[in-house]
């Protein structure tokens, strides 16, 4: 897929099928509730923010380094305007 071709609008509707497809189910705990979650639309790989935007900010650096054309998505998890 050569996502870095897509529309912003593409982008999150390939992201929320991944999320609504799979990921949601796995991530959507009473721990990780207002947490921020972002995706590789590409790979379907996420990272969560454990502590602060550090973990998020290495995830971004290595997923970008592996990939140069990634195209990443976030949201909050649990978060109502999501849905």
């Amino acid at each position: 897929m050569q996502a870095f071709l897509l529309s912003s609008e593409e982008v999150a509707k390939r992201a929320k099928e991944l999320y609504d497809n799979g990921i949601r189910q796995q991530v959507e705990t009473e721990e990780n509730i207002g947490k921020m979650i972002i995706i590789d639309i590409e790979t379907g790989e996420y990272a969560i923010d454990k502590t602060d935007l550090l973990d998020l900010l290495v995830f971004v650096l290595v997923t970008k380094s592996l990939h140069l054309s990634v195209v990443i998505w976030s949201v909050i998890i649990g978060d109502k305007w999501y849905y």
